[in-house]
């Protein structure tokens, strides 16, 4: 008997996780590029006038393996809010937890800081990226960190999947072969 419910105990984790490989390889594959985004247009911001992020764009080119932690997936994700023109961009692993898909990015590049967190929502009309933490650390581009949630007009974005160009992958972390070297030196 104890045999018996430690088979299937066993079966239920590699089924799990088969199922969490699964998700990250539909969305993040393995030795591809990959791209999600959204631009809003005026007439969305005009309707949602609290909504600070005004485009959005997840992605990777060969979607690399952290080698010390091989289950995760290097990503970068670039912002651009209402109140600049000029779009951030902020290095990051994705990785499972607790079931999903979740990218944990770091912006101020303290390499034991995650500032803000973009979760993966799959449902039957697409992709929605939902994002965990408040942009105010990312939007102000100091060391202070955006504690708290994020503002409900800035919590969650309807994406599409993009060509890997799409996304403007800047050099500094993103060569032809995947990421360089200062995206690797950014990683806790």
């Amino acid at each position: 008997m104890i045999v018996a419910a430690g088979f299937v105990l066993l079966s239920i984790g590699l089924t799990r996780a088969r199922a969490n490989e699964d998700v990250k390889e539909r969305f993040i594959p393995a030795g591809r590029g990959f791209c999600y985004g959204r631009t809003y247009d005026a007439a969305h911001l005009a309707r949602n006038p609290r909504q600070m992020v005004v485009a959005i764009h997840i992605g990777g080119r060969n979607a690399g393996r952290s080698p010390d932690v091989p289950d995760n997936r290097y990503a970068t994700t670039t912002v651009r809010f209402r109140d600049s023109s000029k779009p951030r961009t902020w290095p990051g692993l994705c990785y499972i937890r607790d079931g999903a898909l979740q990218c944990g990015l770091i912006p101020h590049q303290q390499q034991d800081t995650v500032e803000q967190a973009l979760y993966f929502r799959p449902d039957a009309a697409g992709l929605t990226l939902e994002a965990v933490g408040d942009w105010k650390g990312f939007r102000v581009a100091t060391a202070e960190s955006g504690i708290g949630p994020p503002a409900a007009a800035d919590r969650f974005f309807r994406v599409s999947k993009l060509p890997v160009a799409a996304c403007r992958l800047p050099a500094e972390y993103w060569s032809t072969r995947g990421p360089t070297r200062k995206l690797l030196d950014t990683m806790p």
